[in-house]
């Protein structure tokens, strides 16, 4: 695969994503005799009155589910540089 086409892969897969803007959350329980807390992503596709939609729940720390938020709207500006970079 060339980097166009991977350019091109990594787009398209950005663009299915849920769009909207992603957020990390977390949320302890505490009652039962082993609390823990649980980490998660949340996004708005239709605003944050329409309230979010679930993207993906798991026992993670928090510094990953920070990266899985933004992840998609980091790719989508770094493939924006690149083609700007590669038009100079």
């Amino acid at each position: 695969m060339s980097d166009i086409e991977r350019i091109a892969a990594i787009r398209r897969r950005c663009h299915e994503a849920t769009p909207g803007e992603w957020e990390a959350r977390s949320r302890t329980t505490d009652d039962s005799d082993y609390p823990f807390t649980t980490y998660y992503i949340w996004a708005y596709p239709y605003g944050r009155t329409a309230g979010p939609v679930g993207i993906c729940e798991g026992i993670m720390r928090s510094p990953n589910n920070e990266f899985l938020a933004h992840a998609r709207e980091d790719v989508l500006w770094l493939l924006e540089k690149l083609i700007e970079k590669g038009r100079q």
